[in-house]
């Protein structure tokens, strides 16, 4: 695939960003990058920050009288991707409007329709506190049948989540059809420092024993010999993961400092109940290879294929613990692809295939 030249290369779509809390302003700001609109758009998907979040009505029906596009699908979150600005995160407004074939896209809310329509790839938004947003996913996944990947967000940023029409609650989302060409691209965390450890002590947030021994003296044994040298390291570059495996972590706590009477790990947050951790190296370069490696294998994918859209879910603290609020992932991808329209949120947890997961990003390419 080589890289398309201008905005002719992406007929199918166009995308849009604001800053501010001001939602009119932020508004008529996407509004006004959105023209000219492809031509037959029928969809639309909506990021909006926690600042704009109440006024996600207005939003949404200023974008339907703006555009002519009635089906929107999307979610409110901590921040979103803002394109071409010097800080990309942040408060505001993203949009990306175009149009897909008749047919295959549904938007659907599981709380109207708990098996979720036919399909073949789903992005879902989840509107709950983090201890229920994983029975729900569960039960969708009893009752469907597609691949699904996209984000979570906390319930008390209302309203969360829209298919169509605003919803305060539940599983939102569009389900795609096996006849579109889309992509599906998964960036795991970084180093992975072997397999799990048994936890065989803790006190609040200090983690005292892994393996039957002192907790530091794993996290040293497996970190190498720089920081066998300089313990004082391991507060700066090792976290604590809890998951089913280690790439597929749920929940990760920044080691931020050291117990030396008992040789304990102090945790930045409490873990949830669990009986074993892995220990995961905070190192940014290699989140960032792992970044170049999924776009070179989506590029393979792709074939001679444009992409179209990027749609892209960052975890909150992939972004805080791996990446630094410096680095701008989803820019970093969209550069990679060679440009396409995209869209970018920041969620308490990405999803993928129906697992909640914290160190791990998700985007999707419409080709």
């Amino acid at each position: 695939m080589s890289s398309p030249a201008g905005e002719a290369a992406f007929p199918s779509f166009r995308a849009a960003s604001a800053p501010g809390s001001d939602w009119s302003r932020a508004l008529a700001a996407c509004l006004a990058q959105l023209d000219p609109l492809p031509a037959g758009g029928n969809i639309g998907f909506v990021f909006l920050s926690e600042a704009l979040a109440s006024d996600a009505d207005a939003i949404l029906n200023g974008l339907r009288q703006g555009t002519g596009i009635e089906r929107w699908v999307g979610t409110a979150a901590a921040a979103v991707h803002r394109q071409g600005m010097r800080e990309a995160l942040g408060q505001g407004l993203a949009v990306l409007a175009g149009r897909l074939p008749e047919r295959s896209s549904r938007l659907f809310d599981a709380e109207a329709y708990p098996a979720g329509p036919p399909g073949h790839v789903a992005l879902l938004h989840v509107a709950a506190d983090l201890e229920q947003a994983g029975g729900r996913l569960e039960e969708l996944a009893r009752n469907c049948a597609f691949w699904s990947m996209g984000g979570t967000t906390h319930r008390s940023i209302l309203p969360l989540a829209v298919a169509g029409c605003l919803s305060e609650g539940g599983i939102t989302g569009v389900c795609f059809t096996e006849d579109l060409a889309l992509v599906p691209i998964v960036v795991r965390a970084g180093v992975n420092l072997g397999a799990a450890c048994r936890l065989d002590g803790r006190l609040n947030r200090t983690l005292t024993r892994l393996d039957g021994s002192p907790a530091l003296t794993v996290a040293l044994e497996r970190a190498g010999d720089l920081l066998r040298h300089r313990p004082s390291l391991v507060a700066q570059q090792i976290s604590i993961g809890v998951g089913n495996t280690g790439e597929g972590v749920r929940t990760v706590a920044r080691v931020v400092g050291i117990d030396e009477g008992s040789g304990g790990l102090i945790l930045d947050r409490d873990l949830p109940p669990t009986d074993h951790v892995y220990l995961l190296r905070r190192d940014g370069a290699s989140a960032q290879a792992a970044l170049k490696d999924a776009a070179a294998q989506a590029r393979r994918r792709l074939g001679d294929r444009f992409p179209q859209a990027l749609i892209y879910y960052v975890p909150r603290d992939r972004q805080q613990y791996l990446l630094g609020p410096c680095f701008d992932e989803v820019g970093s991808m969209r550069e990679m692809l060679g440009m396409p329209p995209s869209i970018g949120v920041v969620v308490d947890q990405t999803i993928v295939d129906t697992q909640l997961e914290s160190l791990t990003s998700v985007a999707l390419i419409i080709a």
